[in-house]
């Protein structure tokens, strides 16, 4: 499982088929809903309406800051990510 890390102290885990976990910079785990694709376009669909944590509700802040983190990490890393709203 690639480990794709921030020098600002987050990280991201990819589990292949079975999504992406994201860590913020006190190890907060988050887990987003995320699909591997077989296109040349893409390599993963995220959803930013389904990223969970232990029991806590998420602001769209939140969900934003999150989204935008995982989608540099990918990005400086050439893994292309779709992100939807579903």
């Amino acid at each position: 499982m690639p480990i794709l890390k921030s020098d600002k102290g987050y990280y991201i885990i990819i589990s292949g088929r079975c999504g992406i976990t994201y860590f913020d910079e006190q190890n907060k785990e988050f887990i987003l809903d995320a699909e591997m694709v077989n296109s040349p376009l893409y390599d993963f669909v995220v959803s930013s309406k389904n990223i969970t944590t232990s029991g806590e509700v998420l602001s769209d802040k939140d969900i934003k800051k999150i989204i935008q983190r995982v989608y540099e990490l990918c990005s400086d890393n050439n893994i292309k990510l779709l992100i939807t709203e579903n």
